[in-house]
């Protein structure tokens, strides 16, 4: 058996946000549906709910043999057994899988060779009645370095998105890490939290490990002027500024800062500009002010208005959202 090193999680807290994903690793257990690709952004939980579906499924006697990996191991295994010429052995190995797990897919991109390698495992892991667990931070349609047949195969399966948290979940999941390391936490300061903190899972994890870590040291409950430091702490390091989201917003829709900035009400501009500023206020945490001055001058209500009209949306619609999302990852990795 192939595997990555151990690790230990908590209880996984099932989201609104995640649930259809939740619905596609059901299936996959099922056998209904053989192969589930699970993307979305870094620190989102897929890793957490991909462990817990190996667990469950390591226990099910059709599932003997399991190959769990990242893609950068995969290749690693590949470029190994090229070296000591024992490909063969190794394709034999992988595709005699009952379940085959590779995370991190978009690491492959432009890795042709790979993907090649990677095709041939999934039809025949596919073909011998096994199953196929994926993830990657990109939807497959926009893995644009990846060979046709790799992303049709992917394609072919069920492709489940898992978007950051709304504010209501996130403030869910602050009460759930709080209440797992015995810190008391009130609901009106995990609202606060939750309100200033547009972050992943994984960063609210590390939040309260913070507020965990302060509250040891100066050895007094959590108060709001505690939660107000953490904040600041967090946000400080990575909040992105108004040039580098209006930048990334003009690149992503084809258009220009200056566009953005500027009082045009063309169709074109106007949405990107509302999620420049949806993005400036919800991940730059600038105020209403400073967000209206960059926008040419525009008041408090419009900064309001542009940003309600982005989670409208958001709610509603899944691409838009996918976008979004996508833009919020770009940003934290730049």
């Amino acid at each position: 058996m192939l595997h990555r090193s151990d690790e230990t999680f908590g209880r996984y807290v099932l989201l609104p946000e995640s649930q259809f994903a939740a619905n596609a690793l059901a299936r996959l257990r099922e056998t209904s549906a053989p192969m589930v690709t699970l993307f979305g952004p870094s620190g989102i939980g897929k890793t957490h709910l991909i462990r817990q579906t190996v667990s469950e499924l390591q226990h099910d006697n059709r599932t003997r043999f399991v190959t769990h990996l990242t893609a950068k191991e995969l290749e690693s295994q590949f470029t190994k057994a090229s070296l000591a010429e024992s490909i063969r052995e190794l394709q034999d190995s992988l595709r005699q899988s009952d379940l085959f797990v590779c995370e991190d897919l978009h690491s492959l991109e432009g890795r042709l060779l790979t993907q090649q390698q990677l095709v041939a495992i999934l039809d025949e892991v596919l073909s011998n009645g096994g199953r196929v667990l994926l993830s990657c931070r990109k939807s497959p349609g926009e893995l644009d370095k990846f060979s046709p047949k790799l992303r049709n195969r992917l394609l072919g399966g069920i492709c489940a998105h898992m978007p950051f948290p709304a504010q209501v979940s996130r403030q869910k999941l602050l009460m759930h890490f709080a209440s797992a390391n015995g810190l008391k936490l009130e609901e009106d300061l995990a609202e606060m939290i939750a309100m200033s903190m547009a972050v992943s899972p994984r960063e609210l994890r590390g939040f309260v490990t913070q507020l965990l870590s302060i509250t040891h040291q100066r050895r007094e409950p959590i108060s709001r002027e505690i939660v107000s430091i953490v904040i600041n702490n967090m946000t400080l390091d990575h909040k992105p500024s108004l040039p580098q989201i209006t930048k990334l917003v003009a690149s992503e829709f084809d258009t220009t800062v200056s566009a953005l900035r500027s009082a045009g009400r063309v169709r074109t501009v106007v949405i990107p500009r509302q999620i420049a500023m949806f993005a400036a206020r919800e991940w730059g945490q600038r105020a209403y002010a400073d967000v209206g001055r960059y926008f040419g001058c525009r008041s408090h209500s419009t900064i309001v208005h542009a940003c309600q009209r982005v989670r409208e949306r958001l709610e509603s619609d899944s691409a838009f959202r996918q976008q979004v999302d996508g833009l919020r990852d770009r940003l934290q990795t730049t």
